[in-house]
């Protein structure tokens, strides 16, 4: 059964219209995609390519304002949209382009002048692409033994679907469904590459359940419960039903006084090109999502839950990666919503929601000796709501390597405490800073580092805190612009610390030179 969804509108307000359509089969796999643009500016149509992302956007957001046309056939699907109309013709999807007016028209003229063809590949700057097959291969873990009543172990039913899955070679994307109305319990297992694809799919329309506390399962690895390691091309997506359910409550007990070994939920180690999409995480033992060694990662429409009090329940913690992208997720947990650490570049954090937690973090760093190293990471367009920190940057002391070309803007804080922060001079809870450490001649270096449009409340009175290494290792060149935090306590003012920050500030309240 294919679904064509046609069309996913958008208005930027800045005189730029558009939208698109995309094509899934009955598993919710992408087939293709289409789109269109027009501008009321001028008589050249802006950027076409990210129109058609855009309005994708707004349908893959289930925001589209058409309707679901179904068929048990690629040619017979149609689509009648008032006076569009979107179909196939001999294996091709035709686009209907709006060519520009002059300003102030809103009609448009028309033309059928563009065709994709469902078997090449659309690329709409490097992260739309179609994945078109009329003949998927789709395995489904109940035809591997599998019971799906949340009671009987399915891990080996997994390990084998997933051998045929990785093992496949007849040139198709395959797919392996996990299917929904039901709950799986897995040991710990890793789905293990190089698979034989270059690109598959990981369906998970059911629920993940790991094993009790006191189970057996956990004596031979408490690091981690799910892991994928070295599969390149792959796309994990829950189409917004799949769960992957930690059962930390026991573990967090049992930890609460003690820095007991705990696993990590979902671990994805050594995978490139990777899709991580529509899945709900509870109540992970230690962090929900560990993402290492990955590059060119696209993380979207992700709830991550767990309680408040939950001791280091970090939402996504990223290290050794780049050209990472989180996009338009929910996170509320015990610790850092987004975590990323050593060994990151060229990440991009975009539309996140956090709350509670400790906000959206750099660091720590230089924790265990090594040279670290964070740069090119852009946090925009986020909200952080009763978080104990919002914007924080966190070495310690006596640490080397760098933290630099760091953006934040279009940030919105509720009642968050320490809203920025820069601290390096950082210990973890309940240990003591070493006497030895003098962080005039070894530290992590802070520098290029811009707050833009950050606005909102702060549970704290000191609302700005740059605590900063001394002399030559100081922040450096820290950026301030249209800053204005107020206090959420009735009557009560906000205040700016710095120490060793050097920079400058325009528009910011509470008033923060950034200098020694």
């Amino acid at each position: 059964m294919l679904k064509l969804n046609c069309d996913g509108a958008f208005n930027d307000r800045l005189g730029h219209y558009g939208g698109g359509a995309i094509l899934r089969d009955e598993f919710g796999v992408l087939v293709a995609a289409m789109g269109e643009a027009y501008s009321q500016k001028g008589t050249v149509c802006f950027n076409e390519l990210l129109a058609i992302k855009l309005g994708l956007e707004m349908v893959l957001e289930r925001r589209s304002i058409g309707v679901v046309v179904e068929s048990d056939s690629l040619e017979a699907v149609r689509l009648v949209n008032g006076d569009e109309q979107c179909f196939n013709v001999e294996g091709c999807w035709w686009k209907r382009f709006n060519y520009c007016r002059p300003p102030g028209s809103f009609s448009t003229t028309s033309s059928w002048d563009k065709c994709y063809c469902i078997a090449a590949s659309l690329e709409v700057e490097d992260e739309w692409k179609t994945a078109a097959t009329t003949d998927p291969l789709t395995l489904n873990v109940m035809d591997f033994g599998a019971r799906g009543n949340g009671e009987d172990d399915d891990s080996q039913a997994f390990l084998k679907a997933w051998g045929a899955l990785c093992g496949s070679n007849d040139g198709r994307t395959p797919s392996l469904l996990i299917p929904k109305d039901r709950a799986f319990l897995l040991n710990p297992l890793v789905f293990e590459g190089p698979c034989e694809p270059k690109t598959l799919n990981f369906l998970l329309q059911g629920r993940l359940v790991a094993p009790d506390y006191n189970s057996k399962a956990w004596r031979s690895d408490k690091e981690k419960w799910v892991q994928f390691s070295d599969v390149d091309g792959l796309t994990i997506s829950g189409g917004g039903l799949g769960v992957i359910d930690g059962k930390g409550s026991d573990w967090w007990q049992a930890c609460d006084k003690s820095d007991c070994d705990r696993p990590a939920a979902l671990e994805i180690h050594k995978c490139d090109d990777l899709r991580l999409n529509g899945v709900t995480h509870i109540n992970s033992a230690k962090a929900h999502i560990k993402i290492f060694n990955c590059n060119r990662v696209q993380v979207s429409g992700l709830l991550i839950w767990a309680p408040e009090e939950s001791p280091n329940t970090d939402g996504i913690q990223i290290s050794s990666s780049t050209n990472v992208n989180i996009e338009n997720s929910a996170i509320g947990t015990g610790d850092d919503c987004i975590a990323i650490i050593t060994g990151s570049s060229q990440i991009q954090v975009t539309g996140v929601r956090c709350g509670p937690g400790h906000g959206i973090s750099i660091g720590s760093l230089w924790k265990d000796g090594a040279y670290a190293t964070v740069e090119d990471v852009n946090v925009r367009n986020c909200s952080l709501r009763g978080t104990q920190n919002g914007l924080r940057i966190k070495t310690w002391q006596g640490g080397k390597g760098y933290a630099r070309k760091i953006t934040y803007e279009g940030i919105r804080l509720i009642g968050s405490k320490n809203p920025i922060i820069i601290d390096q001079h950082y210990v973890d809870k309940g240990l003591s800073r070493p006497e030895e450490a003098d962080d005039h001649k070894s530290s992590v270096q802070v520098s290029d580092v811009t707050y833009r449009g950050v606005f909102g409340s702060s549970a704290d009175e000191v609302a700005i805190n740059l605590n900063c290494a001394g002399g030559r290792l100081s922040c450096r060149n820290i950026v301030m612009v249209n800053i204005h935090i107020t206090s959420s306590l009735a009557g009560q003012k906000t205040s700016a610390y710095c120490n060793n920050g050097h920079g400058t500030a325009t528009l910011a309240t509470p008033t923060s030179h950034a200098s020694h």
